[in-house]
C-alpha cells in the first residue's frame, strides 16, 4: 500500500521535480558561460617588454587605460614624454599617455598610463585595443636618442570608478 502511494506521487508530480532540475541547470551553465567571458582578460607585449597586468576603469568624464610592465631587455631604458599610445579598436582613435618612472633598470616593473576623455563603452562590456610603448635604450638616457618602439594588444572589462 506504502509503495503504490509512492508511485502514485512519484507519477503525478514528477514533471515538477523535472522541471525543477532542468531550470536548475540552466541557470548554472548560463552563469557558468557569463562569468567565462566576462573574465577573459589579457596583456600581451613581448618577452623584452612584459604586461603583468591591465586595469581598465571608467567614469562618466574619461576612462583611465593603466597598464604595469617589467623590463626584460638587459638594460635601462627611458621614456620620453608621450611614450604610450593607446590605438582604440572603436573609432580607430589614437590617445598618448605617460610611462613612469622615466629611467627604469633592468628586471624592474614601470607604469603606463593614458587617459581617454568621455566614457567609453560602458562598466563590464569587453574594452580590446593595441598599444605601442616608446622607449630609448639608456647608454645615452636623453631626448636627442633613437625612440623604440614595442607593439602590443589589451582585451580587459572595464569597471566603473
Amino acid at each position: 500500500m506504502e509503495l503504490q502511494s509512492t508511485v502514485e506521487f512519484m507519477g503525478t508530480y514528477f514533471w515538477i521535480f523535472l522541471s525543477i532540475v532542468l531550470i536548475g541547470a540552466v541557470i548554472l551553465i548560463l552563469y557558468i558561460i557569463i562569468n567565462y567571458n566576462s573574465s577573459y582578460s589579457y596583456c600581451n607585449i613581448s618577452s623584452q617588454v612584459q604586461c603583468l597586468n591591465d586595469s581598465i576603469t571608467t567614469n562618466s568624464s574619461y576612462t583611465t587605460i593603466l597598464l604595469s610592465n617589467k623590463n626584460n631587455l638587459g638594460t635601462t631604458i627611458y621614456f620620453k614624454n608621450n611614450s604610450i599610445k593607446v590605438i582604440l579598436n572603436y573609432g580607430n582613435f589614437t590617445y598618448p599617455g605617460v610611462c613612469y618612472p622615466e629611467k627604469v633598470p633592468s628586471g624592474s616593473t614601470f607604469n603606463c598610463k593614458v587617459l581617454v576623455k568621455g566614457s567609453i563603452p560602458t562598466e563590464g562590456s569587453q574594452f580590446t585595443s593595441k598599444f605601442n610603448i616608446f622607449y630609448t635604450l639608456c647608454s645615452k638616457c636623453s631626448n636627442n636618442s633613437e625612440t623604440y618602439p614595442i607593439t602590443g594588444s589589451i582585451v580587459s572589462t572595464i569597471k566603473y570608478q
